[in-house]
């Protein structure tokens, strides 16, 4: 048998058709035996569909719980101290890192907002909240400032 591009005992043909019915042949030639997969435009659309699913359900994890937003000023402070403290301290995957100093400061956020606080440690929050998830670097940077601007 003849192993060329477009598989066993085609030259190229198979492949263009395959891509023009909607799937991609992937494959392996040992010897004489070639082998292949088909992968369908429809299992790849599932599985993009279930990861987009996956990180939609991980990102409801990041989202602080009813009890966080609720967290009396000086309780919110201490948590974002946490937070900063981990960061800082590479207590974790860069994630959960991100993840855990996004929650403080928008429990932060709600915090200055109920007690009607608008000082700077409550516009650092803000703004953090608004940038989005920045990288570690970032994060150590915004960290040390809290750090700074809510040293008692």
């Amino acid at each position: 048998m003849n192993c060329g591009i477009g598989g066993c005992g085609h030259r190229g043909s198979s492949a263009h058709h395959n891509l023009e019915l909607g799937a991609l042949r992937l494959g392996y030639c040992v010897g004489n035996s070639c082998r292949f997969k088909m992968l369908h435009k429809r299992k790849l659309q599932v599985k993009a569909a279930f990861i987009v699913l996956a990180l939609q359900a991980l990102s409801l994890l990041l989202v602080p719980s009813r009890a966080d937003a609720e967290l009396p000023y000086p309780q919110a402070i201490l948590k974002a101290k946490e937070a900063a403290d981990a960061v800082l301290g590479r207590t974790g995957t860069e994630g959960c890192l991100q993840g855990k100093l996004m929650n403080a400061m928008v429990a932060l956020s709600y915090s200055c907002d109920a007690a009607g606080k608008k000082n700077n440690v409550c516009n650092l929050a803000d703004n953090f909240i608004m940038a989005g998830v920045p990288p570690l670097a970032q994060m150590d940077d915004v960290s040390q400032q809290f750090l700074k601007l809510s040293a008692f």
